[in-house]
């Protein structure tokens, strides 16, 4: 009995004396407070270079949605272009034959 007491008190001792966690563990250093502060802002440099990403994949996409519907227009315009000189050529055939 009185071992266990002098083990349990043992105990309590070290770690209120801060030589073995949880106490030593629940103390924070400056190396600590200086490495969360890295940490802080490596990790608000990657949030604010995850939106600028965000940004630019979604202007990328405009951009090709654009670049899309001019090509279409483009070939529209030829469409019509080219029907309207084959009809006018075919109408001076026409012309000349008669």
């Amino acid at each position: 009995m009185f071992l266990r007491c002098a083990i349990l008190s043992l105990s309590i001792c070290a770690t209120l004396a801060g030589q073995y966690p949880p106490a030593l563990a629940q103390s924070t250093t400056a190396e600590d407070a200086t490495q969360d502060a890295n940490i802080s802002a490596i990790n608000k440099h990657l949030e604010a270079t995850d939106a600028n990403v965000l940004r630019q994949e979604t202007a990328l996409s405009l951009n090709a949605m654009q670049v899309a519907e001019l090509q279409g227009e483009e070939r529209v315009f030829f469409g019509v272009l080219g029907l309207l000189t084959s009809v006018s050529i075919i109408i001076q055939v026409k012309k000349k034959g008669v």
